[in-house]
């Protein structure tokens, strides 16, 4: 007796459960993979600010327990300090550390910001804008901007000097590098529409705040404080500083 062949496949009904499966489990997914990418550049920036300490206090050894005077150009200069802002050094700071200390091109500027990390940026003319903020070394800053940090500490007594120049000073405050914190009303607040760049490497724009910041200590260590805990600190030369 003629049987007519049995086709093997899936009817409408089995696909249309298939895919739907499929779309829930993206569903599921997609938010555990975007948690993950944001965990990954919350650590490589992080690991960033590491870099940036471990390459200075290697310097610093080398140069009589002087931190880097990255507002000068002379690699050797101790004593000078030119006023500029924390999120800019000299350019051949850029070349001295790469080259000395191994500090790449990815490590000035933290991935959760990556505005920042351009051409115009990294060669600014005779001076190289960054992704952090180095406070070492800057004996301005230090005695131009000492009493209105030590107003914004309440409750504390803010003693001389604030930031260490020597890794042996005794500094009131024991770090020297931070995510970029900076806030300037003349450009938009923390947004920066001219160069279309944001000025908290971690930042809430709902909030319009910033969320983090990671800080890197004289002993080498790195950790974090939450955006929370956060407060503007001073102006020092037409921008807000937080930390």
């Amino acid at each position: 007796m003629f049987k007519p062949p049995v086709h093997q496949g899936f009817t409408l009904i089995e696909l249309l459960v298939v895919i739907s499966i499929i779309g829930l489990l993206v569903s599921l997914l997609l938010p555990a993979l975007a948690q993950a990418r944001e965990t990954a550049r919350l650590m490589q920036c992080m690991v960033n600010v590491r870099s940036l300490a471990t390459a200075s206090l290697a310097f610093s050894v080398d140069h009589e327990d002087w931190l880097p005077n990255m507002a000068q150009s002379a690699i050797d200069a101790r004593d000078a300090d030119d006023n500029q802002p924390l999120y800019t050094l000299a350019s051949n700071w850029r070349e001295h550390l790469t080259e000395e200390y191994g500090v790449p091109r990815e490590a000035w500027y933290s991935p959760t910001n990556p505005g920042w990390n351009r051409d115009d940026f990294f060669n600014f003319g005779s001076r190289m804008v960054i992704g952090y903020q180095y406070f070492g070394n800057r004996r301005n800053f230090n005695a131009g901007e000492f009493a209105e940090v030590a107003a914004s500490y309440a409750g504390e007594t803010v003693t001389e000097p604030m930031f260490a120049r020597r890794v042996s000073d005794g500094a009131y405050f024991d770090w020297f590098w931070t995510d970029l914190n900076r806030f300037r009303a003349s450009v938009g607040g923390w947004r920066d529409p001219v160069r279309d760049v944001i000025g908290a490497n971690h930042y809430d724009p709902e909030k319009d705040v910033p969320t983090l910041n990671h800080v890197g200590y004289l002993d080498g260590h790195v950790s974090d404080t939450a955006g929370g805990d956060m407060v503007q600190r001073c102006n020092y030369r037409g921008t807000d500083y937080w930390w």
